[in-house]
């Protein structure tokens, strides 16, 4: 049996049990705190990573706009350019006579309209030759006029840029417009033929065949808007290498188109 304990060392023993109470609270503090600033230091972490996402995916709308802005700023200056071009190439046509000027321009704007309207739907992507031929020629596949477009599918799937599809359906809408007053589409047996195909290197041929119009004798002595939209207008935006002849033949007018369609998406 152990002896009593003196008063002495039961104050010891008190104050040993005491200072291990006092460590216990401690590190119990010390534990809490370290959670509190883990976590605190997590919640910082985790805002400054949302503020850094949300800086970058504001710059990267900031770029999109930029870049918009300067799409669309480039396409608004093509437009004017060629609403210009088509408005002082009309007047010189009609000599001043402002009816005729209402006419033609009106519909070349309306033609011009067609093809954004297309490319607008398309996104200003590439479009298929096929689509372009047919929106061209719109107002007379509606009223039914003897125009055949003969188009294989794979041609008519080859595509052109919204310049090329731009360039297309002016042109061909001047030889319609052409067909129309002079050309087969002058008289009710005549017709027009379009076919398409595209040759090995990948030169797309475009051809447009009257016959059944009244005969044609010899070349126009005056070269109209229309004529020198197609032979020299037409090449140009059709791209490097692209060659517009028109052959006024007794049995009618064809139209050879050549060109190589832009590699766009």
């Amino acid at each position: 049996m152990s002896e009593p304990l003196s008063g002495r060392e039961m104050q010891l023993e008190a104050e040993v049990a005491q200072l291990r109470a006092e460590v216990t609270r401690l590190r119990s503090m010390s534990t809490t705190a370290t959670g509190l600033h883990a976590q605190e230091l997590a919640a910082s972490v985790a805002a400054n990573l949302d503020l850094s996402q949300a800086n970058k995916g504001h710059e990267e709308e900031e770029r999109r706009y930029t870049l918009l802005l300067a799409e669309l700023n480039h396409r608004v200056k093509n437009i004017l350019a060629t609403v210009q071009g088509l408005a002082a190439h009309t007047l010189k046509g009609v000599d001043g006579d402002p009816r005729r000027f209402a006419q033609h321009f009106g519909a070349r704007l309306r033609t011009l309209a067609r093809a954004h309207d297309m490319l607008t739907e398309l996104g200003w992507k590439a479009a298929d030759i096929g689509d372009a031929v047919r929106k061209a020629l719109a107002p007379w596949l509606e009223t039914g006029r003897a125009v055949q477009i003969g188009i294989s599918t794979e041609p008519a799937r080859a595509k052109v840029s919204p310049r090329q599809t731009q360039a297309l359906v002016l042109g061909l809408h001047e030889l319609a417009t052409n067909a129309t007053k002079y050309g087969a589409l002058s008289t009710a047996t005549g017709r027009v033929d379009i076919s398409c195909e595209t040759g090995p290197d990948g030169t797309t041929r475009l051809l447009w065949e009257e016959t059944g119009g009244p005969p044609l004798i010899k070349p126009p002595d005056r070269r109209g808007f229309g004529t020198r939209l197609l032979e020299r207008g037409l090449g140009h935006d059709l791209g490097p290498g692209s060659v517009v002849e028109l052959h006024f033949e007794p049995s009618g007018l064809r139209a050879e188109i050549r060109f190589t369609p832009a590699r766009v998406a």
